[in-house]
């Protein structure tokens, strides 16, 4: 899908940028492989922020060398252009963001990247094929509970992937799991057997981890 493709929630044209747009319009992504893209904007921030945008950029090697940084999933979300479209979708989910947000709460996100999302067939706020309204007037409410659904299923938050074929259960009910395959690791999820997304790039914070994922798990 070209950015420009138009998505449409509720019947309303809304662009790619457009759903995340309200809930990214504080944060600057910068260019993920260039350290040198974030440097102009270490010097406003915080002291706290800019020493976590380091660590995320490899300026420090983890988050035990940055000592007394506290890296949170919320960061990793926040600045990675590479899910910034399934960071959106995060976001407009109150009790998960609190939760990604609580340097107690220890969750795993299994972020499809933007390449993935851009090539769904079905968005995630529209209806499954066969699902049935309980209230077919409610458009807003009932896309939101889609997106909700999606990304519940992609949020581990009973603990970390460590080992392979060691399955956990999806904060949507399904279970998860990997394998490694010639060199390579892919997650599976028992909802479907077609299922099958390699896993791209991986970042653990205080509370957690994020597994960037070449495709979506539902």
């Amino acid at each position: 899908m070209r950015t420009s493709l138009v998505w449409t929630v509720a019947g309303l044209a809304l662009t790619a940028t457009q759903v995340v747009g309200q809930l990214l319009a504080d944060i600057y992504i910068p260019d993920v492989h260039s350290e040198e893209a974030i440097k102009p904007f270490l010097v406003n921030m915080a002291p706290e922020k800019a020493k976590q945008y380091r660590v995320l950029y490899g300026e420090q090697e983890d988050v035990h060398a940055a000592g007394e940084v506290h890296l949170l999933m919320t960061d990793a979300l926040g600045v990675d252009r590479e899910i910034s479209i399934f960071a959106g979708l995060v976001r407009q989910i109150e009790d998960l963001m609190l939760r990604l947000q609580d340097p107690e709460a220890e969750t795993v996100v299994l972020a499809p990247s933007n390449t993935a999302m851009q090539a769904l067939s079905r968005k995630p706020w529209e209806d499954e094929e066969g699902a049935v309204r309980q209230s077919p007037t409610d458009e807003e409410r009932h896309a939101m509970e889609n997106i909700r659904k999606f990304v519940m299923s992609h949020v581990i938050s009973s603990g970390r992937l460590e080992h392979p074929g060691e399955h956990l259960g999806c904060d949507q009910g399904f279970e998860i799991w990997y394998e490694e395959e010639s060199d390579k690791r892919y997650v599976y999820s028992s909802k479907s057997e077609d299922v099958k997304a390699e896993l791209l790039n991986y970042k653990s914070t205080g509370n957690g981890e994020v597994w960037t994922l070449s495709g979506v798990l539902n």
